[in-house]
């Protein structure tokens, strides 16, 4: 077998980026990286490994960092599926997910160095891929959100569709006819699956009477939020009511109608997506939808458990597992940002 010195020969790089790619450390190119794992793949290297803890789960975040600088979603699943692997005695490690992961080999050789048994994958833009993989190779994984092209699988699911219809509803009944709509990055399929549902419902509600302005903010920068703000409300016709699919989003709303002197809820309706982990402590109490992070990564444990608890004879982890989707709910807590439009509230 070939030492990690010959792999560096062969690809005229140093010992020490081949050690890199090897255990999946950040600094090495992407075609650099590639270059390396074929190398290995071709020489079938082994790299040295822990033993499979059967007790142990490993967990793969997003690799963009402004997930956990200036958000609460990921790092509330994580408190979720570590108090209850440790609830039962199991352990957990934490890596990004790697930019250069793209073959089944690819994964074998991280979960081979990593020794865990099992996989929870937190997928958000970039986990699609991996997620697949992962389902090509039938290893026991999770996948917290929704993939691309995995059907049956192991998945907990938020039910975006029926709480971003119940928000747009609640605010067409109270007479709502132009709604403006803050999602993230349109590469997150929960938030164009909410948009597509604000859209059809208010469709179906209003018909032609209705108008919906949508906006994306890429980031959770609360800046970046209030200058999304200001694109849907500096138009000729604004909206009345807004929904907004992260929680940092609604803080720069609400800094920005402060600023401009703009009354909520007289003046503008607003919903917010939040989650449990949220820690900004408002002085208005806001109208929501509550996203059950903490529970998404208690329930994400469970389920893989429950998979390689299958695996406990001794069977090979790649053995077919049994698939299931856990459909957890939003929950809707009313609150003091919304009211009926200000031209319906004169009428009357």
């Amino acid at each position: 077998m070939a030492s990690i010195r010959e792999i560096a020969r062969l690809t005229n790089v140093s010992p020490a980026t081949v050690s890199k790619v090897i255990n999946g450390r950040p600094g090495v190119h992407v075609k650099t990286a590639q270059l390396v794992r074929q190398a290995l793949e071709n020489a079938n290297y082994q790299p040295a490994s822990k033993a499979v803890d059967w007790n142990r789960i490993l967990v793969v975040v997003p690799n963009y960092p402004s997930i956990f600088i200036r958000g609460t979603y990921i790092s509330t699943i994580l408190a979720g599926v570590a108090e209850q692997a440790l609830s039962v005695g199991m352990s957990i490690s934490v890596k990004k997910l790697p930019p250069d992961i793209n073959t089944v080999a690819d994964i074998n050789q991280m979960l081979l160095q990593d020794g865990s048994s099992g996989v929870i994958l937190l997928a958000l833009r970039d986990g699609y891929q991996f997620a697949d993989l992962l389902g090509v190779e039938k290893l026991p994984h999770v996948v917290v959100g929704e993939t691309v092209h995995q059907h049956e699988v192991n998945q907990i699911l938020l039910d975006d569709a029926l709480s971003a219809a119940r928000a747009t509803e609640f605010l067409i009944e109270q007479g709502h006819q132009r709604l403006g709509v803050i999602v993230g990055h349109r590469s997150e399929i929960g938030h164009i699956r909410r948009l597509n549902a604000c859209k059809q419902t208010l469709q179906t509600m209003l018909g032609d009477k209705g108008v919906l302005y949508d906006i994306s903010c890429k980031s959770t920068d609360i800046d970046l939020c209030r200058r999304a703000f200001g694109e849907l409300y500096d138009r000729p016709e604004p909206p009345t009511a807004i929904i907004c699919f992260d929680h940092p989003a609604a803080i720069g709303i609400l800094q920005e109608t402060r600023q401009r002197g703009i009354r909520i809820p007289e003046q503008l309706s607003l919903v917010s997506y939040i989650n449990e982990g949220t820690a900004v402590v408002l002085d208005t109490p806001l109208t929501s939808l509550m996203v059950p992070t903490h529970e998404m990564g208690r329930q994400a444990a469970c389920m893989l458990q429950t998979l390689l608890a299958g695996n406990a004879d001794g069977k090979s982890p790649t053995t077919s597992q049994h698939q299931a989707t856990l459909m957890l709910p939003s929950r809707w807590v009313p609150g003091a940002t919304t009211a009926p439009p200000a031209s319906q509230v004169a009428a009357e």
